[in-house]
């Protein structure tokens, strides 16, 4: 059997939360994708984390106990860290929070629960970008301005004139994952709901 192609310069990414369960569960859908994944169950750890690892994208959640992930970006941002994107993973919803993340340094804002798709299409979208450059960019501004979401995510490399349009199909994990993934969820499952297992407000912050 033949061996896989090797990545030669992976996505990273580092999975902040203080919900150890939903942080484990996310870290390891990423994994399954076909990218680098490193977690921080707290702020400080994330700091710590984000020194060692220099990670591309970093998936925070908010309502964090000492330090919270509006903190969190604008300590990264304050010192420097102007390459990665900051993703806000939350369930706090509102038009005000969301202008809060901008004001923190968060790029973009997912909501709480998330649809596995839509954040898969968001990481295929940063590792695309990276390979174009300044193209690159304007693509993920673009993305963010318009609140583009899960699919219409996919339109956006035809609709910036790129000669090669982003495939961004979600619910397509890379082939030498897919044993490793089976029970994960998919496509039409949401990561962050509430179960008998967890405490309501974990879903929310």
């Amino acid at each position: 059997m033949g061996s896989q192609p090797a990545v030669t310069n992976p996505l990273r990414v580092l999975v902040v939360d203080d919900n150890r369960d939903q942080a484990d569960t996310t870290a390891l859908l990423v994994r399954c994708w076909g990218f680098e994944v490193q977690v921080a169950y707290d702020g400080t750890q994330a700091l710590e984390a984000t020194c060692a690892y220099r990670p591309h994208v970093l998936l925070v959640d908010i309502g964090m106990p000492a330090m919270d992930g509006y903190s969190l970006a604008r300590g990264l941002r304050g010192a420097g860290l102007t390459e990665a994107v900051l993703v806000a993973v939350t369930g706090y919803a509102d038009e005000a929070h969301r202008r809060q993340g901008q004001e923190a340094g968060f790029d973009h804002y997912l909501v709480k629960p998330v649809e596995p798709g839509e954040l898969q299409s968001l990481l295929a979208l940063v590792r695309k970008a990276r390979d174009l450059g300044q193209a690159g960019s304007d693509l993920l501004r673009a993305t963010d301005a318009a609140g583009l979401r899960g699919a219409d995510i996919q339109q956006l490399g035809q609709v910036r004139g790129l000669e090669d349009p982003v495939d961004l199909r979600p619910g397509v994990v890379e082939p030498q994952f897919a044993a490793d993934c089976s029970h994960l969820p998919v496509q039409g499952d949401e990561l962050g709901q509430p179960d008998a297992g967890h405490k309501p407000h974990l879903a929310q912050v």
